[in-house]
């Protein structure tokens, strides 16, 4: 196969769940009901967290945050989803192949950082409660959550850069969404680095928090108080 022309690409091809097209309209219904009920769920805890002004707190707003998230990594995928479902058209830009995967990471990679902040709200909460609204104070919130996109984009950055670049031995994806390993798995070329680079990544931010002094103290903290609630 020759690899030059297999890199400039125009789109992929979707592989949705396979079979039989005649099941697209009921599993349509039943994503689009997911859908709708995961986005129903999601923007009822943000306005009831806006409306109310006793859940103005920093749990609270990091919980919001966390909605927000969920929504917007969930829409990159089901919006696309449903209209393959609904139109039986299977094919999908590079551009946007790329762009959904982008989207669907950066906003999954931010929700993993932010549970472990909220995990830190939870220990000066508990921990320093007289201290915890000086600490958790609106600006360091806001700092927080700007702090997860930062390196949820810095940590996507370089696999973002590189892999559009890359030749592809096919354009069918066996996926039904541009997912990355099934997309590393059409590239021609060696892609060990890339590989590298996520593990490297994923070590760093695991390995960040548990050398986090607060972070092992909470995690002492949670052990002596499950033994003593054994006893």
């Amino acid at each position: 196969m020759d690899i030059t022309n297999q890199t400039n690409i125009p789109g992929f091809v979707l592989r949705v769940f396979g079979g039989s097209s005649k099941l697209h309209p009921i599993l349509f219904s039943i994503l689009l009901l997911s859908f709708l009920l995961t986005l129903t769920s999601n923007l009822f805890v943000i306005i009831i967290i806006c409306m109310d002004r006793q859940l103005h707190s920093p749990m609270y707003f990091f919980i919001g945050s966390l909605s927000s998230m969920e929504i917007c990594g969930i829409s990159s995928i089901m919006f696309n989803l449903l209209a393959i479902l609904l139109t039986n058209k299977t094919h999908i830009s590079k551009a946007g192949c790329f762009l959904q995967s982008y989207i669907y990471y950066f906003f999954s990679t931010a929700d993993f950082l932010i549970l472990g902040i909220m995990s830190f709200d939870r220990y000066v909460a508990v921990c320093n409660p007289l201290k915890y609204n000086a600490i958790m104070q609106n600006s360091v919130r806001v700092k927080l959550v700007i702090g997860c996109f930062v390196t949820s984009f810095l940590c996507l950055l370089y696999p973002t850069i590189i892999i559009p670049n890359l030749p592809f031995c096919g354009h069918v994806l066996d996926h039904f969404f541009c997912e990355s390993a099934a997309m590393m798995s059409l590239i021609c070329a060696d892609i060990s680095l890339i590989q590298l680079t996520k593990v490297i990544s994923s070590v760093f931010i695991l390995i960040g928090s548990l050398r986090n002094q607060r972070v092992n103290d909470s995690i002492s903290s949670a052990i002596k108080y499950s033994r003593m609630l054994q006893k």
